[in-house]
């Protein structure tokens, strides 16, 4: 539910680049002390609309609101965000101090040299203080932005990929840091991100965007395991396919024969790999080849001339199985 109190609301937003339209009449809110992740494909809309957020576009039609005031004809310096980039954009000629105090000029000299450092001591920075940015490693430029971010005193922070740039294990443990500090502050947190686990790390909210309109919006899980459409499914990944015609409560389709509870016609069943059950009972298949993730063993299934992906155990390449999959876990999408 939307408030005038949210931190970030947007009503019905609109956005076009001549003929074509990048962001169509979006409305979507983020509450007070939330972190909210917006998930979408690259040419989803999502760097559109964090341009709109922050004031270096203008929407054609709708409007901006931050804090309950409509911004949307303010400049971007009279917001009042934090903006962390993918890039960090720190001043390459300035240390790490130098970067926070150029943001806090309207504060008190001495004032505002005691929060910025207090500030890197948040992000674990103390020590620092002089050092460049080409000094530090990219988690700890990454912190500098954040601390940058902050040091605005902002009503909300905008952070668009901001670990797209760093190593896998790198980014695992600064998303989790960087979610504490916003966190711990109280802050409110629109995060823009491509990677679904990184959308399930930190958010409290995510919202799926595609064709510059919301597709959906809701707790992570339950927009992964009930999502409202196949193209926000397919936006949250490690989905099996399949083409089928239903009559009469059965779902038929290369071979395969499952019931379904859902109306006739024409549609795309799917489930998430991890929903498939080998084991005695179900449709054959055969291990085509492992594909393993970090924390479990996956495997490519050949069935009916499909391929499809589900846990494996001890099976060797070539070994037959069956394949069920229970029916809560089945999700159809009518064409």
């Amino acid at each position: 539910m939307t408030s005038s109190s949210d931190a970030l609301r947007l009503e019905a937003v609109t956005k076009h680049f001549g003929a074509k339209s990048i962001v169509n009449n979006l409305s979507l809110h983020v509450a007070p002390g939330e972190i909210v992740a917006l998930l979408g494909a690259s040419g989803s809309g999502k760097t559109t609309l964090l341009r709109l957020i922050c004031g270096i576009l203008k929407p054609d039609a709708g409007r901006v609101l931050i804090g309950g005031i409509d911004v949307t004809d303010t400049p971007p310096e009279r917001r009042g965000l934090g903006y962390v980039f993918q890039d960090y954009a720190l001043w390459p000629h300035l240390s790490t101090l130098e970067n926070l105090l150029l943001v806090m000029h309207a504060e008190p000299k001495k004032a505002a040299r005691d929060r910025a450092v207090e500030l890197l001591r948040t992000v674990g920075l103390s020590g620092f203080e002089a050092s460049r940015p080409e000094r530090l490693s990219g988690g700890q430029r990454q912190r500098v932005a954040l601390a940058r971010a902050l040091a605005v005193r902002p009503k909300l922070i905008l952070l668009d990929e901001p670990y797209s740039a760093l190593d896998p294990v790198l980014r695992e443990g600064l998303r989790a840091e960087v979610a504490r500090l916003i966190r711990s502050g109280g802050r409110s947190a629109l995060h823009v991100t491509h990677d679904p686990d990184e959308a399930f790390a930190v958010a409290d909210r995510l919202i799926v965007l595609g064709r510059g309109t919301v597709l959906d919006d809701g707790v992570p899980l339950t927009v992964y395991s009930a999502p409202r459409s196949l193209e926000s499914a397919r936006a949250l990944g490690r989905l099996n396919e399949l083409e089928v015609v239903i009559r009469a409560g059965i779902a038929q389709g290369a071979g395969f024969e499952w019931a379904v509870e859902s109306r006739d016609g024409t549609a795309t069943l799917a489930w998430r790999w991890e929903h498939s059950v080998i084991g005695a009972h179900g449709v054959p298949v055969t291990l085509e080849r492992l594909a393993p993730l970090r924390g479990s063993r996956l495997g490519v299934w050949q069935c009916f001339g499909v391929r499809l992906i589900a846990p494996t155990g001890a099976e060797a390449l070539g070994a037959t199985a069956s394949l069920s999959v229970a029916g809560q876990n089945l999700l159809v999408f009518h064409h």
